[in-house]
């Protein structure tokens, strides 16, 4: 499970076209192309997406990714792991 939050301030009071804002549905396709590459670490899937989302999307100001791995390989372990990474703009 992946939970991905992002912050930017709009440019105008009240936000009425996609162009205002983030296009969540490009976020989305990031995301999902990134988790389909298999990688050993959480942390290193979340450092990039959250540095891949800064790159691509101007207008976000902070990304938080927060990466959940439910059942994982690990002997006589129940649950799930997660890492979480966060980045702002300086």
């Amino acid at each position: 499970m992946v939970q991905c939050v992002l912050h930017y301030l709009p440019k105008v009071e009240l936000v009425t076209e996609l162009n205002q804002t983030v296009n969540y549905e490009k976020v989305f396709e990031l995301i999902k192309q990134r988790m389909a590459a298999p990688t050993p670490l959480l942390e290193t899937i979340a450092m990039e997406l959250c540095y891949s989302i800064m790159a691509k999307f101007s207008k976000v100001e902070q990304v938080y990714v927060h990466i959940e791995k439910r059942s994982p390989p690990i002997p006589a372990f129940s649950g799930s792991v997660s890492v979480s990474f966060q980045l702002a703009r300086d």
